[in-house]
């Protein structure tokens, strides 16, 4: 069976509230360069319990809400 990828999961969600979680470590950048190519962010959250990475995403992309 097929993984989707970010872009089209969000895509198949529609104005469905979406709530990302990042895992890990090096996350930050990945997502943020990912989220940045779509038309809107309106409706996606990011949680994380790895505040450093979550605060690097929140300087990138400081109009998606996140939450630790």
């Amino acid at each position: 069976e097929k993984v989707l990828e970010l872009d089209e999961a969000l895509r198949l969600c529609g104005k469905t509230h979406v709530f990302i979680e990042g895992k890990y470590k090096n996350w930050a950048k990945p997502l943020a360069t990912a989220l940045a190519k779509r038309p809107s962010t309106n409706g996606v959250t990011v949680i994380s319990f790895h505040h450093k990475e979550l605060m690097r995403f929140r300087a990138m992309l400081p109009e998606i809400p996140c939450i630790s």
